[in-house]
């Protein structure tokens, strides 16, 4: 099941949700994110984020552009908590189903 999208105050614009997933390697944390259904620890976040696409540097690059770029921007449109240490789902991230959904078909 869907959430609707209008439930949240902060719904994301179509043009927030297409800007989110437009790095790969954002939509990968994601997907990753989703698949795990929990909080995850950076270094493990990234190691299985690099997993899912082999054009991926080190590992460690790939946590480094997660901390500095993508997780902050995705806790910034709300969809994830960052504590500077661990990466969770939030509520709002239900808003980007119907994307994965499309892209999973």
């Amino acid at each position: 099941m869907v959430a609707d999208p209008t439930q949240y105050d902060d719904a994301l614009s179509t043009d927030d949700v297409f800007d989110l997933l437009a790095d790969q390697r954002r939509r990968n944390a994601l997907a990753v994110l989703r698949d795990r259904d929990r909080a995850m620890a950076l270094p493990e976040l990234a190691a299985e984020t690099k997993a899912r696409c082999d054009a991926d540097p080190d590992r460690q690059a790939v946590e480094v552009s997660l901390h500095h770029a993508h997780v902050p921007r995705l806790a910034a449109a709300g969809v994830v908590r960052y504590d500077g240490s661990h990466v969770e789902l939030t509520d709002a991230a239900t808003q980007l189903d119907p994307f994965f959904e499309l892209a999973e078909e």
